[in-house]
């Protein structure tokens, strides 16, 4: 009983043609056209829509809500207007034009 090996024959088959003789593939089912296709399709939905921006916007709100982290105590809120600056002295505070 002889085994024969289809997929070596359809090879020496298939080299053995010129390429200017073999049936040609569809390009739309090559990879390269399926990239461009996706590439294409993910550039006209950032610049047409915000899916990117509400998407990351809710994955941050997703994971900082899902920590249980307690701040430090040692966080200080300071709140310096030009009356304060006044007062202490500018040092080496420089203030913002308003």
């Amino acid at each position: 009983m002889a085994v024969i090996n289809h997929s070596k024959q359809a090879k020496q088959l298939v080299s053995s043609v010129p390429a200017d003789r073999r049936p040609r593939q569809r390009f739309w089912r090559t990879d390269w056209f399926l990239g461009a296709v996706l590439i294409a399709l993910l550039v006209t939905v950032h610049s047409t829509t915000d899916f990117f921006g509400l998407f990351e916007r809710r994955f941050y709100d997703f994971a900082s809500t899902s920590t249980h982290r307690q701040p430090s105590d040692q966080i200080a809120t300071l709140a310096i207007d030009n009356e304060s600056v006044a007062n202490i002295g500018r040092g080496r505070v420089r203030c913002m034009p308003s």
